[in-house]
């Protein structure tokens, strides 16, 4: 059986070209996001907890949640980390936050 996206469909799989045999096999695709990472020995993807965020690749095998830095900023999970009072960032892709003047 495939899954994709709630659409189940059956694989038929033939043998010896004259035998037709039905398998059915348990198959999740996922589409990780910015704000997850990917657990490849798992097949699946973990969206980072508030207090951490992660703004790079999922499928990077170096891509982990990073701690906030909660003097600049705020993190609710995921991707989503903003700059506290008084501080900035040129782009919502970057966890570099500066000072306003």
């Amino acid at each position: 059986q495939l899954n994709f996206k709630g659409v189940e469909a059956s694989s038929n799989i033939l043998e010896d070209s004259e035998v037709l045999l039905k398998r059915s096999f348990p198959v999740k695709f996922t589409d990780c996001e910015v704000g997850d990472y990917y657990v490849s020995d798992e097949y699946r993807c973990v969206t980072c907890s508030a207090g951490t965020y992660s703004l790079d690749d999922p499928y990077d095998e170096d891509t982990s949640c990073k701690e906030c830095d909660t003097d600049k900023s705020t993190c609710l999970g995921g991707s989503k980390v903003a700059p506290k009072e008084g501080y900035w960032r040129l782009q919502t892709s970057t966890d570099i936050f500066l000072t306003c003047r």
